[in-house]
């Protein structure tokens, strides 16, 4: 047992190990990778979970970080549109917007609107025009910059009129690159459909796409920085800035910004002092910061409007702004704050997104911050990021500490388990669960590491679980084996109770109080002569059967089987409280299935069973005894020898059931009937024992309660030394009673005693047995 445990749990844990392992090492793998292997999806799913629960982490989290009051996004909500009245919004909307970005210090412009078509005007003057007039107007001031998006597909399944064969080059500001030694380039061009019209394009604004791609889960937990494609001689790359990174890019004075690309087309962009790594999907993970309560905002209509208004700011019990849907008479709100802003304070040397959060604009995404985030937040968090400098660590040194906190988990996992201390277990499971997440929210999570902490903690719960459920199930095998091994000795009902409470069972030899039974068949010899070898074998079956169920019932435990006696102690293994009482209960019952026994016996021409108890209380040895190899569960020690002299002594007494002083002793006297009729000294032995008699249903005394008195009343005159009144008394019993033993014994003792009156020293009381019975 103890070697297939050891191997169960080698290889249970060398699985899960290997498991978490690999999951943890995968990280490193990025989507293309995956998808170009046939284990890429089930992989993919694996990285989810970690994912998951790294977004959990990471926006519980949220608060800590500071609002960027830089960035306003200039909302073109619902309540916007309500008040402009139409959708798509009139043109000339956007140029009293970009008039009043200019007049209160606007620093840039940038659009997540798209502009695929001119609006249809009657005469010459457009307000296309006006809108690229005011685009000009905005950048005429020194280091402001108005941005235009637009979109990038994939070439298979798109329509060739919507893609531009040859990009319009001469209208994009690329990124400085160094020499790329990249080639693999997705096959990805501009959309037609979607460019800005030419109006705007001629005065000159600075142009990002704004393609997003979710992870494999439908999360939006990455953004993609740039994109590649081909010069229109097919010789070079061109590196295309997304929105968010062409907003940093013309709102900041980095003093570098540079795109290294290597030769497994992974990249990192340098920004200043810091670079941010790119994945080969031209992909950087946004650290998030949060959602609207992150940034500055304002209603489009506010801004058309061109004045002053109040604020209200609403924060919850624990001083969180609260969004700005949420009513002033929610139950959330614990403060409401009241603030007059003027349009200069909200846009002085800011960057403005411009973008639609309207319900019916249908652009929200899934993040990891909110499921239903309008897609421009993605936009805002990534230059937020950049302007920051809040970046991620490289996956590298996240994994290596990863790999730290995993194996040092398991070894100290493993190592307190070999304790097989389930409370000291599952407490050191608690501890490294809770030191490690402690640790990763207030060191590694503000550093920017990501910790693959799901896959560890997959590996610490599921080693803990692997291995306390082999301990379990091991605890289970030697529990059946124990079981079936005491169930030959003792009830089923005291071997559950071992098994539910092995603190009571002290296996191996102790001092223990108990009372302990010795029964025989009478006569057996003689019996066993009568019937052959298969009618032995059948009698001697029915009667230990009967008698050891007996046993079992007064949770008794059953000694040893010699021959046709058997031998059966009560207290041991476990206490079970009043030992006496059961154990004489036990011998009653016996004497009393006895008849029905016989009475099948008669039925099938066997000899009749007659049997003595004898039963003795005190404290004795019991456990284990024997060798190494064979042992058996029994009692030892001088009060088993009395309970064994006094069976023996049965059939000198003419007694059935024969219990000494100190079983009587201990007896409730209200429950059973006894009668005391020698006191003696067993061979062996110098002290002298009292030796009673138990009455049982069918014993003629139990029917004849006068004659009891009278035997109990004749045996104490004996006592006392009136031998020829105790004798008269006797012999009164034996006329109604002739058969009874007892009495005719004590009649002879009295005859004797005053035939030779007791010398001096001598006492009378006592009955020495020069054998064992």
């Amino acid at each position: 047992m103890k070697l297939i445990s050891k191997f169960l749990t080698s290889i249970g844990v060398g699985i899960i190990g290997l498991i978490s392992l690999i999951a943890i090492l995968f990280s490193l793998l990025n989507e293309r990778e995956l998808a170009s292997h046939s284990y890429g999806k089930p992989i993919s799913y694996l990285k989810n979970f970690e994912a998951r629960f790294y977004d959990y982490r990471m926006k519980s989290h949220l608060s800590e970080y500071p609002k960027n009051d830089d960035l306003v996004l200039v909302k073109i909500d619902d309540q916007s549109l309500q008040k402009i009245g139409s959708y798509p919004i009139p043109r000339d909307n956007y140029v009293t917007l970009l008039d009043n970005l200019k007049k209160y210090g606007a620093k840039v412009a940038a659009f997540d609107v798209l502009f695929p078509e001119k609006v249809m005007a009657c005469g010459e003057d457009s307000p296309d025009d006006r809108v690229a007039q005011a685009i000009s107007r905005f950048q005429s001031v020194q280091g402001n910059s108005v941005i235009l998006a637009y979109s990038v597909q994939e070439d298979p399944g798109i329509p060739t009129d919507y893609l531009f064969g040859n990009a319009p080059f001469e209208v994009i500001t690329s990124i400085v690159t160094t020499q790329s030694l990249c080639r693999d380039i997705d096959r990805e061009k501009i959309e037609s459909t979607n460019w800005p019209i030419q109006p705007y394009l001629d005065a000159e604004p600075q142009l990002g796409y704004l393609n997003m791609e979710s992870d494999t889960d439908g999360v939006y937990r990455s953004y993609k920085a740039y994109q590649a494609v081909y010069s229109q001689d097919l010789e070079d790359v061109i590196y295309l800035p997304s929105l968010g990174l062409r907003t940093f890019l013309s709102g900041t004075d980095v003093d570098t910004t540079k795109l290294n690309i290597s030769s497994d087309c992974t990249g990192r962009l340098e920004l200043g002092e810091k670079d941010l790594f790119i994945n080969h999907r031209k992909q950087a993970k946004i650290r998030w910061i949060g959602g609207e309560e992150k940034f500055g905002q304002i209603p489009l209509w506010r801004v058309l409007e061109g004045k002053d208004y109040i604020e209200t700011f609403k924060y919850n019990k624990d001083g969180e702004l609260l969004t700005q849907d949420v009513p002033d008479d929610h139950p959330s709100v614990a403060k409401i704050e009241k603030v007059t802003r003027s349009l200069e304070d909200v846009f002085k040397d800011k960057i403005v997104f411009i973008a639609s959060t309207a319900t019916g604009a249908h652009d929200l995404r899934n993040t990891p911050v909110d499921s239903k985030l309008p897609g421009v937040y993605a936009h805002m968090n990534f230059t937020s990021m950049l302007m920051t400098g809040f970046f991620y660590k490289s996956y590298e040194e996240s994994i290596k500490y990863s790999l730290v906190l995993f194996f040092l988990g398991m070894l100290l996992i493993l190592g307190v388990m070999k304790f097989n201390n389930a409370i000291l277990d599952l407490t050191t499971l608690l501890l490294v669960l809770g030191i490690s997440y402690y640790l990763d929210g207030k060191y590694f999570l503000p550093k920017g590491y990501e910790l693959k902490l799901f896959y560890c903690y997959f590996a610490f719960v599921s080693t803990y679980s692997w291995v306390t459920f082999i301990s379990f199930y091991k605890a289970s095998a030697e529990k059946k084996q124990i079981k079936g091994a005491f169930s030959r000795y003792v009830a089923p009902s005291i071997v559950n109770d071992m098994l539910d409470n092995p603190d009571k069972l002290k296996v191996g030899g102790e001092k223990r109080d108990i009372t302990c039974m010795f029964s025989d068949v009478r006569d057996f010899t003689s019996i066993s002569e009568q019937l052959t070898a298969t009618e032995l074998a059948m009698a001697l079956n029915r009667y230990m059967g009967e008698m050891t169920d007996i046993v079992f019932e007064t949770n008794g435990t059953l000694d040893k089987y010699i021959g046709d006696a058997i031998v059966a102690f009560w207290g041991a293994p476990l206490d079970i409280g009043d030992h006496v009482n059961q154990a004489v209960d036990a011998g009653v019952r016996m004497l009393e299935a006895l008849p029905a026994i016989n009475k099948e016996f008669e039925e099938k021409n066997l000899p009749e069973f007659k049997i003595g108890l004898g039963l003795n209380s005190g404290e004795c040895s019991v456990g284990n005894m024997g060798s190494d190899q064979i042992f058996a569960y029994t009692a030892l020690g001088d009060n088993m020898n009395l309970g064994a002299r006094l069976e023996s002594l049965c059939k000198y007494y003419g007694a059935q059931i024969l219990i000494s002083e100190y079983t009587f002793k201990r007896l409730d006297q209200d429950r059973f009937t006894t009668r005391l009729i020698d006191n003696v000294i067993v061979k062996g032995k110098t002290e002298p024992v009292g030796v009673y008699e138990v009455l049982y249903s069918y014993h003629p005394f139990m029917k004849d309660q006068v004659s009891l008195k009278k035997f109990k009343e004749a045996f104490d005159l004996f006592l006392k030394g009136n031998f020829i009144e105790a004798k008269t008394s006797f012999d009164e019993i034996l006329t109604i009673h002739p058969e009874d033993k007892a009495s005719n014994r004590m009649s002879e003792t009295c005859a004797h005693w005053i035939e030779n009156p007791p010398k001096e020293g001598e006492d009378f009381r006592v009955t020495t047995m020069k054998t064992k019975g």
